[in-house]
């Protein structure tokens, strides 16, 4: 079975059927590919998954995601194919989510743990070295609604800024 980039199905191009992986709430559908990199908060094996057409890394155990920082704006422009999330009461900041250590499954360093710069009340961790952001199940759910409140997205001009946002 093969995975094109920008598709959220699988192709088998021996028997000519298809594969379409059922998402999660955060609209990530695991592909099933083991990675060779370990999740940073239960150390599990990532696995390969997409969101949207865009090829992540999640773990099967606590559903979390790991997103390459490029990835994550074609993720956030793609909103408008995301209506189906529910949205879901403001979550207010973990004080453990700040002093929790996530180890960057590329580097082996600790990632930084820093606030989502956007609304949602969201602390994210990240590796700065690697390009890698870790969001916890939810999170990017989350993020995606925030950014839908924030920017318009009419096809002919992407990112307008609204007049007013709704917290």
């Amino acid at each position: 079975m093969n995975l094109e980039e920008s598709l959220d199905f699988f192709h088998c191009e021996y028997c000519g059927t298809y594969d379409f992986p059922d998402p999660n709430r955060d609209g990530v559908a695991l592909t099933e590919e083991v990675s060779a990199y370990a999740c940073p908060v239960c150390r599990k094996p990532l696995e390969s998954a997409i969101v949207k057409g865009v090829q992540i890394l999640s773990c099967p155990n606590c559903r979390g995601n790991l997103i390459e920082q490029p990835k994550m704006l074609p993720i956030l422009r793609q909103v408008e194919l995301l209506d189906s999330i529910n949205e879901q009461a403001v979550h207010p900041q973990s004080q453990s989510e700040r002093t929790r250590i996530a180890i960057c499954p590329a580097c082996q360093r600790v990632m930084d743990v820093y606030p989502y710069g956007g609304p949602g009340n969201i602390m994210i961790q990240g590796c700065a070295r690697c390009g890698l952001i870790w969001l916890d199940f939810g999170e990017l759910s989350r993020i995606i609604r925030s950014y839908a409140q924030m920017y318009d997205h009419p096809k002919n001009e992407l990112g307008a800024k609204k007049r007013r946002i709704a917290f």
